[in-house]
């Protein structure tokens, strides 16, 4: 005998049609569930024989989580001898051979990786081109879809699916206790799992998988205590959970963490309350530190990275610290207007002419110069020449020298042009202006003062050590430290070399098909011996520089590394961008492209920035149904239809769109209608004619499993409750009120009162919805129209969201809406009621209402 229990409104596999692959903390609890139900069957002596997410119901449980409950036992008296039983895709395809003629446990648990590997991905692992035979093959074992494995678990699931899922059976789990060991192991060894390094923490030493508990938390406060804005959230002290949180609103570094607020990261779905509480807790940590004085309304850009400034260049002529003053002093001020020597030394700075055009080479050759500038390689070289003894001479430039010097120290030793012109205009500033602009301006002190500092005078007369050399490898400008006399430092050649080594492995990395995870390139790179004598690169510096030298590799902020021409479908894909789109909310083009970048950076598919036709093919390619409607601007998935899963027992079944049978009045279908939203949940506005209104809410209440609340009593009981709290006499507030009716001017302490008292209700209306299942019924609601403007609209907005989210509160929501014309769009006093096409809308005509009121409705 099997147990038979309500198994909740959907099935895994609508959870994962609707919201993409499974969440960190989800994928380690609902397999949890999949393998005690499994073990559970291992125990009374049954196969279950179609195991699938079709048939696992997603149950919410008394305490609000959620738990995988196994449905559909319709194939357990199917006899071993019919291997073909079972559902194409999760059926193991190596049955019915001469070793394996029979259904076996075998194939019992590979319907349940395949299972589990959908819940990690989304998408089913495949042999070959799924049009072939499995069995013609000599494939070990299927293609897992890794790349869209959580970074922190992907090692762990690969090796895991490659066991369980191997051709050979005898190189498979083989039972489901060690497949449950196994599965609860990766989530272990990913907890464990320091944060990796930075050149900041590195000089702690390199921290190692497997640490102590202790030894653990003390490593991720050294990475939190040393991070900086920029710092990616893998190596600013987070655990993988709070990373794979933190990624779900598109936050992959610190500055992003904290552009997020701290409420939102509250209300994350998907995510365990430990990962949450420590979201926040960094989230006030880095607040505190890194934004102390951040003025409210202060926009993220105007920021300074944090970190040790070396202070304004003193000295000489008293110049601003931005660089763009720094840029104005490398060419004479003196130069008459169309003077040779002035536009050959700014095209060997590669500043931007007085229109602002930029030229297209950063750090030109002299003989490139000369060509542009219609003369000899060596007047250029003489004008050249004598720009870098100014330079070197120049006080205001010896800060900046001494500055680069410790940016490439701080890098490792070698780092490329434009990363140190990235530094630099960070650390000091801009003006307005375009960026490319910003950029050339950048680089040109970047070049003066790389130059001042290799100059060693005529014949090296004046015995100082030049610090920096500049070297070019392939279309990249490189800043090494110099080898000084007396150390085992490498010399400039060595590293540049070393860096175009690391650059020629990224663009490997970056072609490879599925895209490495972020543990393979660093063990990659790893591999690629450094010179002897460097100091030691941390995990961020190592995949940056490679990434910065490669010729066509781009590296994401959790280490993969791309091509920079990676294709807007197949980034749509690997971001799940178009997953957990719902219906009628949808997605705006910019959300959606938000959402790829933070994934993928700098892609070349965003220039010119894709149009909402690119991006539909791109969508349709990737797999997701999402279509553009023009008027509303969004992408919008197809209308639900929910699977239903009454008992773990059944098949689920489908509920279709029409509940009306032929010959059934109006009144019929509306009373069906209302059934089944009361049970399905959702929005639902209800329309009547004013004069039919006295005895509705109370009818509809006794009729269907409704909970009724009076929003003006509500709101009027909390409104005078905080003006007793306040010491507020009620008089005035009702001659405020009327003052507001009698103007349409609301006075500020009135605005104050009402948008406190919303928010007061809002909770009271979620106290009331917080039994599971429970649907509200707001009635008497003319409030919200009369405070529309001041918060009235914006909670109603909220409380129709949270009915159209399965996993919020209330379960349901309808809205009583009287008016003189109860056929035309849903209103309260005149306000517009959003309500999403028919589905979300029932009019409450005179024949149903005399049917309710006799009590023959339902």
């Amino acid at each position: 005998m099997l147990d038979l229990e309500f198994a909740g409104d959907r099935t895994l596999a609508a959870v994962l049609h609707d919201d993409g692959k499974l969440t960190y903390h989800q994928l380690e609890r609902f397999g949890r569930d999949l393998f005690r139900a499994l073990d559970q069957l291992v125990a009374k002596g049954v196969r279950h024989r179609d195991l699938k997410p079709e048939n696992f119901g997603v149950l919410r449980r008394a305490d609000r989580t959620w738990e995988l409950k196994l449905l559909d036992f319709s194939l357990t008296d199917v006899s071993d001898r019919d291997p073909t039983a079972g559902t194409r895709g999760y059926l193991d395809p190596f049955l019915g051979t001469p070793s394996r003629p029979d259904f076996d446990d075998h194939a019992e648990r590979y319907a349940a990786a395949v299972t589990l590997h959908e819940m990690a991905s989304g998408e089913r692992p495949r042999w070959g081109d799924e049009r072939s035979d499995p069995r013609t093959g000599d494939d070990p074992y299927p293609y897992l879809s890794a790349e869209l494995f959580e970074p922190a678990l992907r090692d762990g699931l690969t090796a895991f699916f490659q066991r369980a899922l191997h051709r050979d059976v005898s190189e498979r789990f083989d039972t489901f206790a060690q497949m449950e060991a196994a599965w609860q192991d990766i989530f272990r060894r990913a907890d464990a799992t320091a944060p990796a390094t930075t050149q900041a923490t590195l000089a702690g030493g390199d921290a190692e998988s497997g640490l102590g508990p202790e030894e653990l938390k003390a490593a991720r406060d050294i990475a939190a205590d040393a991070a900086t804005l920029e710092t990616p959230l893998i190596a600013a002290g987070l655990s993988p959970r709070a990373v794979a949180v933190a990624a779900g609103f598109n936050a992959t570094t610190v500055r992003q963490l904290l552009d997020v607020p701290p409420y939102q990261i509250s209300k994350a779905r998907g995510a365990g309350a430990v990962a949450k509480k420590e979201l926040n807790r960094r989230h006030k940590q880095w607040t505190t530190s890194l934004r102390p004085h951040r003025r409210a309304g202060q926009e993220p850009e105007d920021e300074a990275v944090a970190g040790p400034s070396l202070g304004p260049p003193p000295g000489g002529p008293r110049v601003g610290t931005r660089v763009d003053d720094l840029a104005a002093l490398l060419v004479p001020a003196d130069e008459r207007r169309g003077s040779r020597r002035g536009r050959t030394l700014r095209l060997l700075l590669g500043l931007p002419d007085t229109d602002g055009t930029v030229p297209d080479d950063t750090w030109p050759t002299q003989s490139a110069v000369a060509k542009a500038a219609e003369t000899t390689q060596a007047t250029v070289s003489r004008h050249h020449n004598e720009a870098i003894k100014r330079w070197a001479a120049a006080d205001w430039l010896t800060p900046v020298r001494d500055e680069v010097v410790a940016l490439v120290r701080g890098q490792g030793g070698v780092t490329t042009a434009i990363e140190l012109a990235d530094l630099l205009r960070v650390r000091h500033g801009a003006a307005d202006a375009p960026p490319e602009v910003t950029v050339a301006r950048s680089l040109a002190v970047v070049r003066a003062a790389v130059e001042a500092e290799a100059f060693t005078g005529t014949d090296g007369d004046d015995g100082r050590e030049p610090r920096l050399d500049r070297l070019r490898r392939g279309r990249h400008v490189l800043v090494a430290l110099e080898s000084l006399p007396g150390t085992d430092d490498p010399t400039p050649a060595e590293l540049a070399d070393y860096a175009a080594e690391l650059g020629a492995r990224a663009d490997e990395l970056a072609e490879q098909d599925p895209l490495p995870g972020g543990a393979e390139v660093i063990r990659v790179l790893r591999g690629v011996d450094p010179p002897d004598g460097m100091t030691p690169l941390s995990d961020t510096r190592l995949v940056r520089l490679a990434s910065s030298v490669a010729a066509d590799a781009l590296a994401s902020p959790t280490f993969q590394l791309y091509p920079r021409g990676l294709d807007l479908s197949r980034a749509l894909r690997l971001s799940q961008a178009g997953a957990g789109v719902r219906f009628p909310q949808g997605v705006t083009l910019g959300d959606l492209l938000s959402k790829v970048r933070a994934r993928f950076p700098d892609l070349d598919a965003y220039t010119p920035p894709p149009t909402y036709v690119d991006v539909e093919e791109a969508l349709s390619e990737a797999g997701f149904p999402l279509r553009y409607d023009q008027a509303d601007e969004r992408f919008f998935p197809p209308a639900p239809i929910r699977p239903r899963t009454p008992s773990s027992s059944t098949t689920a079944t489908r509920l279709g769109a029409g509940l009306g049978a032929p010959g059934e009045g109006p009144e019929d279908i509306a009373d069906a209608r209302l059934t089944a939203a009361a049970r399905q949940g959702g929005f639902l506005a209800l329309t009547l004619h004013l004069k039919r209104l006295t005895g509705v809410a109370d009818a509809l209440a006794a009729t269907y499993p409704l909970v009724p609340v009076s929003f003006a009593d509500v709101f009027l009981a909390e409104f005078r409750a905080l003006a007793t709290e306040h010491g507020a006499d009620w008089g005035q507030v009702l001659r405020a009120d009327e003052r507001f009716t009698r103007t349409g001017e609301m006075p500020g302490g009135l605005r104050s009162f009402v948008v406190r008292v919303l928010d007061r209700t809002e909770q009271r209306l979620h106290e009331r919805a917080a039994t599971p299942r429970t649907v509200l019924l707001l009635h008497n609601a003319g409030l919200l129209a009369r405070y529309f403007d001041v918060g009235g609209h914006d909670l109603l907005t909220r409380l129709q969201n949270a009915a159209r989210r399965p996993s919020d509160v209330p379960h349901g929501l309808w809205l009583l809406c009287p008016s003189e014309a109860p056929r035309a769009t849903p209103n309260l006093d005149g306000r517009t009621v959003e309500a999403i096409g028919a589905t979300e809308w029932t009019v409450l005509d005179k024949a149903f209402l005399a049917r309710l009121h006799s009590g023959q409705a339902a």
